[in-house]
C-alpha cells in the first residue's frame, strides 16, 4: 500500500480517491457493499472513486467507519486518531518510530 499523501501529478481529489480505493481493496469491500454500508448512491460512489466528484467529509467518515479506517487517512495520508489494530497499514503517530 503507498504511504505518500499524494503523488508530484496527483490532485487531493485523486489522493483521496486512491486511499478510499486501497482501504476497499484492504477490506474486500466492493463498490456494491460500500454504498449499501455508507447509504452513499452507488452511482455517486462510482463517480468519487474514479476522482470525477470530490467526497465530502461526512462521507469519508461514513466510508472510514464502513471499511475500519481513520477517516483523516482517508482525507490526509496519515492516520490520526486510529486505533492501532484499525486498520492494518496505520501509519506511525508522530514522534513514534515506524
Amino acid at each position: 500500500m503507498t504511504t505518500a499523501t499524494t503523488t508530484p501529478t496527483e490532485t487531493l481529489r485523486q489522493a483521496v480517491a486512491r486511499r478510499v480505493n486501497e482501504a476497499m481493496a484492504h477490506a474486500s469491500r466492493s463498490l456494491g457493499g460500500l454504498a449499501a454500508a455508507t447509504g452513499l448512491p452507488k452511482a455517486s460512489l462510482s463517480y468519487k472513486l474514479r476522482a470525477l466528484r470530490p467526497f465530502d467529509t461526512n462521507e469519508l467518515e461514513s466510508i472510514g467507519h464502513a471499511l475500519g479506517v481513520d477517516p483523516d487517512y482517508l482525507l490526509a495520508g496519515e492516520a490520526v486518531n486510529a486505533a492501532p489494530d484499525t486498520w492494518a497499514v496505520n501509519q506511525p503517530s508522530k514522534g513514534q518510530n515506524p
